[in-house]
C-alpha cells in the first residue's frame, strides 16, 4: 500500500489548489505548467500551441469612461512595507512574512484589499531560485573589491524572492509641424595675412561657410511598446538596466503563472506612467525633424506636436530580488528572471581598496624614479 502524504489545505483560493490532493500548487519556471510538490500533479496553463494575440486598450477612452468593467479589474490583498513603502501581494498559508524588496518584517494584520486594473499580459519566470542563486554568485565574484566573506551570503536561497513587477506599455502616434532652417555647407577661399618677421605676407586658405534656407513641414512618428516601470520600490535606473525584455513572448494573464511568487501592485498610476514617455517622444521627434529638414546643418525654430491613437497594456514582468545587510548597510540586487541579467550594488572591501591604492602609488613612484622626473 502506497504511503500518502497529507498536504496542507488552508488556502481559500481554489485556483491555486491541486485538483488531486488540495495542496497549494506552484508555477514551474520555464514551462507552461503548474506542479504540485506533494503529489506531483501537473496542470497545463493556457494554450501552448497558439501564439498570444496582443490586444491594446484605448488610453483616452479608458480614462474618459473611468469605469472598469468586471473583466478589467481585480481585487487583491496587499501588504504595505513600513520601511520601503512597497506594496506586494500576500503569500498564502503564511503566518509571517518579509518584504521581498528590503527584507523588513511585515505585519500581516495590516493587509488591505485593493482594486486594480487587471494585468493584461505577463512574461513567466524562465528559471527557478536555484538558477537565480547561481547568477547571483557569479555576479558577486566579478567584483575585485568585493569582501571575501560576502560570498557566504549568496548561499541562502531563502533570501531570494521571485516577484512579478508591474509595468505599463504605451503605443503612440505623433504628428509634428516644424519651422526651421536648412544649412548647406560650401567651401570658400579667403585671404589672410601673416607676420613673416621681415614684414607681412598675404596668403589664402579654404574655409567652410553655411548657406541657410528657411523650411517648414510635418513629420510623423509611431512608437510601439514604450515600456514604463509602474513600481516605486526599486530605483528606476535599475529597472531600466534590466532591459531588454522579450516582449514578443508575452502570454495572456493567468493566475496560475503567479502561483508560488509574489506580485507587486503598481504604484505609478496610468496617467503618471504616460507622462514619463514625454522625454522619449520629444527626443525621437526632434531627431525626425532634423532628418526631415536635411542638409548639412539644421536649425529648429519651433515645433508643435499632436499626440494621437494612444493605447496601453498593463504587464507583469518577472524578477528575483535579494535584499541583504553587510557591515550595517542594506544592499539589494535584482535579477531579470528571463535573461539572468543582474543589477545592483556590492559592498567594497576597504582592505582591497587600500591595497589597490598602495599598488598604484608604488607604480607611480617607480615610473618617476625610472625616468628621473
Amino acid at each position: 500500500m502506497d504511503k500518502k502524504i497529507k498536504a496542507p489545505n488552508n488556502e481559500t483560493n481554489t485556483a491555486n489548489k491541486c485538483s488531486n490532493c488540495g495542496a497549494t500548487i506552484k508555477y514551474k519556471p520555464g514551462t507552461d505548467q503548474t506542479e504540485c510538490e506533494y503529489c506531483g500533479t501537473v496542470n497545463q496553463i493556457g494554450n501552448p500551441a497558439g501564439k498570444t494575440k496582443i490586444v491594446e486598450t484605448d488610453y483616452r477612452y479608458f480614462l474618459d469612461t473611468n469605469n472598469l468593467a468586471e473583466n478589467e479589474k481585480e481585487q487583491i490583498v496587499t501588504l504595505s512595507c513600513g520601511s520601503c513603502g512597497a506594496q506586494s501581494s500576500l503569500r498564502p498559508n503564511n503566518v509571517s512574512d518579509n518584504c521581498p524588496f528590503c527584507g523588513t518584517a511585515l505585519v500581516l494584520k495590516n493587509g488591505s484589499t485593493t482594486t486594480i486594473i487587471r494585468p493584461h499580459y505577463l512574461l513567466p519566470f524562465a528559471f527557478d531560485i536555484k538558477k537565480a542563486t547561481e547568477f547571483y554568485k557569479a555576479w558577486l565574484g566579478q567584483g575585485w573589491f568585493t569582501p571575501n566573506d560576502l560570498q557566504k551570503k549568496a548561499t541562502n536561497a531563502e533570501l531570494i524572492n521571485g516577484v512579478y513587477l508591474p509595468f505599463w506599455t504605451y503605443n503612440v502616434e505623433t504628428t509634428t509641424r516644424y519651422k526651421g532652417e536648412m544649412g548647406e555647407d560650401f567651401i570658400e577661399e579667403e585671404e589672410y595675412t601673416v607676420n613673416t618677421g621681415g614684414g607681412t605676407e598675404l596668403r589664402t586658405r579654404n574655409v567652410t561657410n553655411t548657406h541657410w534656407t528657411p523650411t517648414s513641414g510635418e513629420v510623423y512618428n509611431t512608437f510601439k511598446d514604450i515600456l514604463v516601470p509602474a513600481s516605486k520600490s526599486l530605483a528606476e535606473a535599475n529597472l531600466n538596466a534590466l532591459e531588454p525584455w522579450d516582449l514578443e513572448k508575452l502570454v495572456s494573464y493567468d493566475d496560475a503563472y503567479l502561483a508560488g511568487f509574489r506580485t507587486e501592485v503598481y504604484q505609478v498610476p496610468l496617467p503618471e506612467g504616460f507622462a514619463k514617455t514625454n522625454s522619449i517622444l520629444e527626443n525621437e521627434t526632434a531627431s525626425t525633424v532634423k532628418n526631415a529638414i536635411g542638409g548639412d546643418r539644421q536649425r529648429v525654430e519651433s515645433t508643435t506636436m499632436h499626440i494621437d491613437n494612444i493605447t496601453f497594456k498593463h504587464l507583469l514582468l518577472p524578477v528575483y530580488i535579494k535584499a541583504y545587510e553587510y557591515g550595517g548597510t542594506k544592499y539589494q540586487i535584482v535579477i531579470n528572471a528571463r535573461t539572468g541579467e543582474v543589477i545592483g550594488d556590492r559592498p567594497i572591501s576597504i582592505g582591497k581598496l587600500f591595497l589597490a591604492i598602495i599598488i598604484v602609488i608604488g607604480i607611480a613612484v617607480g615610473i618617476i624614479a625610472y625616468f628621473g622626473w
